[in-house]
């Protein structure tokens, strides 16, 4: 079968490919700029020289035109039928000379130059072809005759056709930016055409588009990019052809289609990490955002987040990317806690000039992460937030929660979340029997607050268990739905180990250990015990009496700060804030928790070192 490649044209295609996909790039950039921080955090990866003229590009009677005006003005003066390319000429000085599209797609339709029905059956399909459909797309003249009848002639000759990446880029980019809908037989061409030849790209930025601008569903050309991202990026940092702001682009990308290449991540990381080109501030949020949307908790990249963070900090200009850092390092539970505290000294020098809803959310997250430097901004937003401010119920309950790990917590903000109200709507709007008892357990722990913090200046209503049942059986099986959001199906085993193969060893469930609950103040135990006197030997449940049971609470690797150095992790320097808020509480009430952390119970490999730590650990708390 005949096949027609699309070579005759390569050199016009070529640029009508470079200046699309530069400009795409760009018009990403400015997009960043917008209200989502964490959406399209990619830098311009190609300077303003790049960006050469169309006239210079592509030549025609039309492309040398230095105005608008002097492009009807020749159009009008052309007295033959234009020709396939200098209708292409047309098209692109239209763009580029009209960018706002309000004169050029009118000047398109009404110049009488266009190409009929049978100049079109007269031309051959190769890239040039191609680059006119693409230009119509941009002009947004997807539904006019010309762009229609191209379309049908290029599906008529499909089958006979093989697509190169050169036309077809700049085609996806055009057609993603108009949300055009791709015929079946078509998009099968490009996706041919981009998982054959995307191996034979050289340029970052044509990657960057296709992974931008091709359906990100498509797992076969987001594999065949990431393997030519692998090869770009050379055996060494000596033999890598890209830029630290493609890197960290192309990583973006990735991100944003979920792909987690275990071949790749590592190549990433380890040219990121060697680089000696300092990350921007651009560039510190999009791979710290990419790290995040990817779980992907890499040593390496983390120490180099924190390095230059702490030389960038004070180039942070806004608060959406303040924001975005405070959300990806919460999501990796970040556990440097320098890049914390530089992060939290930038909101507390700027926290009079922040939008209430950024700082909300800010705020949110360094609670969320134990960063109790930022106390003064929470202070400033208990001062100026209000429950009409919040976009929600669940942003509202986020807020009140946060303002009470800080200790800033006012009568007046405790009682917006703990009037029957609040709470009955809050709880019946929640279908999820998951995610209703994590709202509930958060009421519990700022009820608790109101009595540690507020003492006698909070006279308003308390969220107990009791006054919860009618929303949430606390029973056994609350109990497990508790474990379960806490430590996920994965983790879950990791405790349930512990407990079966430790703490069991030290006495029977049934006779000497209580079994796990969720306490008044919104803390899951994982177990309970009581110790006789100055000794580690456990009292019989039924002999407990009036003493105060002492939790046994466990950290898994999930629970815990990411810690980047070589400090032994401890419930110091381990914990977040939700859980330093919950043994807080505890021990203002006089109980003793027994904190155990994974990290530190991994360190030993025999049954009687473990048996021997739980013990120390017991006497040393109690």
């Amino acid at each position: 079968m005949l096949r027609r490649v699309f070579r005759s044209s390569a050199g016009l295609s070529q640029a009508v490919l470079r200046v699309t996909v530069t400009r795409t790039l760009a018009a990403n950039v400015a997009a960043v700029e917008g209200d989502d921080p964490l959406k399209g955090l990619i830098d311009a990866l190609s300077s303003e020289n790049e960006i050469s003229s169309v006239s210079e590009r592509i030549k025609s009677p039309f492309t040398d035109v230095a105005s608008f005006k002097e492009l009807k003005k020749r159009v009008e003066s052309h007295k033959e039928p234009l020709s396939p390319a200098e209708y292409l000429g047309v098209l692109k000085s239209t763009l580029f000379l009209d960018k706002d599209k309000k004169m050029g797609p009118a000047f398109v339709k009404s110049c009488g130059k266009g190409l009929n029905e049978e100049d079109i059956a007269a031309m051959d399909v190769n890239d040039e072809f191609v680059a006119i459909m693409t230009a119509l797309l941009d002009l947004g003249l997807k539904d006019e005759a010309t762009f229609r009848e191209m379309e049908k002639r290029l599906l008529s000759l499909i089958s006979e056709t093989e697509l190169s990446i050169t036309a077809v880029v700049p085609l996806i980019i055009a057609c993603n930016r108009v949300g055009y809908t791709w015929p079946k037989e078509l998009k099968a061409a490009v996706k041919e055409a981009l998982t054959s030849q995307i191996r034979d790209i050289d340029n970052a930025n044509i990657l960057i588009a296709v992974l931008t601008h091709w359906d990100p569903s498509d797992r076969e050309v987001s594999q065949a990019a990431a393997d030519k991202t692998a090869q770009l990026l050379g055996t060494d940092l000596s033999c890598c052809v890209l830029t630290i702001g493609e890197m960290c682009s192309l990583m973006s990308r990735f991100a944003e289609r979920g792909i987690r290449d275990k071949r790749l991540l590592p190549l990433l990381s380890a040219r990121i990490t060697d680089h000696r080109t300092p990350l921007s501030v651009r560039q510190l949020v999009s791979l710290a955002a990419s790290c995040a949307k990817l779980h992907y908790f890499d040593g390496r990249v983390q120490r180099r987040l924190v390095k230059d963070l702490l030389v960038d900090v004070n180039n942070l200009q806004n608060w959406s990317d303040v924001s975005s850092l405070v959300n990806s390092f919460s999501r990796l539970r970040f556990g440097a806690m320098p890049a914390w505290n530089a992060l939290a000294t930038w909101v507390n020098n700027n926290v009079d000039d922040a939008p209430l809803e950024s700082l909300s959310i800010v705020i949110a997250g360094m609670a969320r992460n134990g960063v109790e430097e930022c106390r003064p901004a929470a202070l400033k937003l208990a001062e100026r937030v209000r429950r009409e401010s919040a976009p929600s119920q669940n942003a509202w309950l986020s807020t009140v929660h946060a303002l009470a790990y800080f200790r800033v917590l006012t009568p007046d903000l405790a009682e917006t979340v703990l009037n029957r109200d609040f709470v009955n709507q809050l709880l019946q709007a929640t279908t999820s029997p998951g995610d209703k008892l994590f709202k509930a357990m958060k009421l519990l722990q700022i009820s608790a607050c109101t009595r540690v913090d507020l003492g006698k200046s909070y006279t308003g209503p308390i969220v107990d268990l009791s006054n919860l049942s009618s929303f949430i059986k606390f029973d056994d099986e609350t109990t497990r739905l508790a474990r379960l959001n806490k430590y996920g199906k994965k983790e879950l085993e990791t405790c349930n180990h512990f407990l079966a193969d430790v703490v069991f060893k030290m006495g029977s469930p049934s006779t000497h250990i209580g079994p796990s609950c969720i306490d008044n103040d919104g803390v899951l135990f994982d177990a309970r015990i009581v110790c006789e006197k100055e000794s580690n030997r456990l009292v019989a449940i039924n002999k407990w009496g009036e003493s105060v049971p002492r939790p046994i609470i466990f950290f898994a690797w999930g629970q815990t700060r990411q810690l980047i150095s070589d400090v032994v992790p401890t419930e110091a320097n381990a914990l977040l804030g939700w859980d330093q808020l919950s043994l807080r509480l505890l021990r203002a009430r006089g109980v003793k928790p027994i904190v155990v952390l994974h990290s530190e119970l991994s360190a030993f490999t025999s049954l009687a070192d473990k048996l021997q730590f739980l013990k120390k650990r017991i006497a040393d708390t109690a």
